[in-house]
């Protein structure tokens, strides 16, 4: 199945970035709630029983199969190939990996009641296990979106889902007063994304087919995917080491500090993970018909580091307001400075994302793990060596260790043009200043502002956006988009 006339790459990002902006809006109505409706240590407990699960779920990686069977299909769509062995695959693949994680859960529970979970508790366990199984068989449906390039349509559909969830979250936690309300809304959010992917896929895989191409592909998929499920495992084990480094040597109240941060400037950095879902897609289908992928990266990478420093800037000057409209409460105010200046990393985080995918697609999976271990490995060893600065040696560490790992996509992605570097250089720069100036003199907003529109500015100059951007957007955003492409 050809992608739909449609299902443009701008529309991608921004349905699957409206996913995120669900997500963020509605989990200030729940947090308000949820801290009126439910006792804390009965949260307590909820979070032990959804953490256990998590490492459960340690055992049971796809070690990058996954990943191999995407880039291998999307090549094969874009020959107009049969893909239904691929979609088979990957649906055998994560009911396979879904079905083994709930096993292994049951057969752990007397583990989890040896914590003194409470036994009115333990059925939320099966509610969670219920949503994995689901979520395998939307996943699979969302692989053949991603598959083939209606990376639009899987935008809906996930947003859909947090939508659902978030909504019946917080009518559930009103009416029932208790942490099932929130396992409840999971299986919701799981149903609702299954739901709407089941309209609009319609293929049946054939598990018997998949297991077939996953036995005979198998040393050929984890060659080819491991490498790129290496260097996503170390950027994910490299932050929640810095993490668990900031309560080792900073105590308790600086980690939930560093901890919230990192939450809020996700609003950003989850846009970056929308524009690598569609760049990895689109990057597939261009290899495949020997395109200039390489060209393409650049192109999506400048583009996702302009918004990100625009979405940084305004998250900057905005962060005061959260304590002034009891977003952010009592002692939890004190992580505003840390986000500030966290937020500014976004335009590298954005290059990181499009990079990495970008040496997935081509097969260079090792390159990605080089560079990644690169960038962790000067984060953990500079937090640990600049700790006397309190929590701004993570932030300090976090800086340097994404600009190195910037550094060596340039070494190996020479030349990048001059837009490319003005891009980069203003896009990280100006966040930064304005995070800095509120640090460091509390002079707010009006700096913060200045910043932004000396952005906007510099970005008009620049034009960072391809031109094919302005037919993919909706009517109402085509002239804006207009300003900062290159005709």
């Amino acid at each position: 199945m050809r992608a739909k006339p449609n299902e443009t790459a701008m529309m991608g990002i921004l349905f699957n970035y409206a996913n995120t902006l669900v997500n963020y809006g509605f989990a200030v109505i729940y947090v308000i709630v949820l801290t009126r409706f439910v006792p804390i240590i009965q949260y307590g407990y909820y979070n032990a029983i959804f953490a256990f699960t998590g490492i459960v779920g340690l055992f049971f990686p796809s070690l990058g199969i996954d990943n191999a069977i995407a880039r291998e299909g999307a090549e094969s769509h874009a020959k107009g190939l049969d893909i239904t062995p691929y979609y088979s695959a990957m649906t055998a693949l994560s009911l396979a990996i879904a079905m083994a994680n709930g096993i292994a859960l049951l057969a752990a529970i007397p583990l989890l009641e040896a914590q003194k979970i409470p036994d009115s508790l333990m059925p939320i366990l099966y509610i969670l296990i219920s949503s994995n199984l689901l979520n395998a068989i939307a996943n699979s449906m969302g692989f053949y979106l991603w598959l083939t390039r209606r990376t639009a349509t899987q935008g809906k559909g996930l947003t859909l889902g947090s939508l659902a969830y978030r909504l019946s979250e917080i009518a559930l936690i009103i009416i029932m007063h208790n942490v099932y309300a929130i396992a409840i809304a999971s299986l919701f959010n799981a149903a609702t994304t299954l739901s709407y992917f089941s309209y609009n896929v319609r293929l049946i895989p054939g598990i018997k087919l998949g297991l077939i191409v996953l036995r005979r592909g198998i040393r050929r998929f984890l060659n080819s995917g491991f490498q790129f499920w290496l260097a996503t495992y170390l950027n994910g084990i490299g932050s929640n080491v810095l993490s668990y480094l900031v309560y080792v040597y900073l105590g308790p109240q600086y980690s939930a500090l560093f901890g919230i941060s990192t939450v809020m400037v996700g609003a950003v950095v989850y846009f970056s993970q929308a524009v690598g879902n569609v760049f990895g897609s689109t990057a597939a289908h261009s290899k495949a018909l020997d395109g200039d992928v390489g060209g393409i990266a650049m192109e999506y990478s400048m583009a996702a580091i302009a918004v990100a420093g625009l979405l940084s800037i305004a998250a900057i000057a905005a962060l005061p307001l959260l304590p002034m409209i009891h977003v952010l409460n009592g002692d939890y105010a004190a992580a505003i400075p840390y986000a500030a200046l966290l937020f500014g990393l976004s335009p590298l985080t954005a290059l990181d994302v499009v990079y990495m995918t970008y040496y997935w697609v081509m097969g260079r999976g090792w390159s990605a793990v080089q560079r990644a271990a690169v960038g962790v490995s000067i984060s953990i060893a500079l937090f640990i060596m600049a700790r006397g600065m309190d929590l701004y040696a993570a932030v300090f560490a976090s800086y340097v260790g994404f600009l190195a790992t910037a550094i060596l996509y340039w070494l190996n992605n020479r030349p990048w043009s001059p837009r490319m570097w003005f891009t980069l250089a203003t896009s990280t720069l100006l966040p930064m200043i304005g995070a800095i100036i509120y640090v460091k003199y509390l002079d707010w907003p009006l700096p913060q502002l200045i910043a932004g529109a000396a952005l906007i500015l510099l970005l008009l100059l620049v034009k960072p956006l391809p031109r094919s951007a302005v037919n993919q957007v909706p009517p109402m955003l085509r002239r804006a988009i207009s300003w900062f492409t290159k005709d």
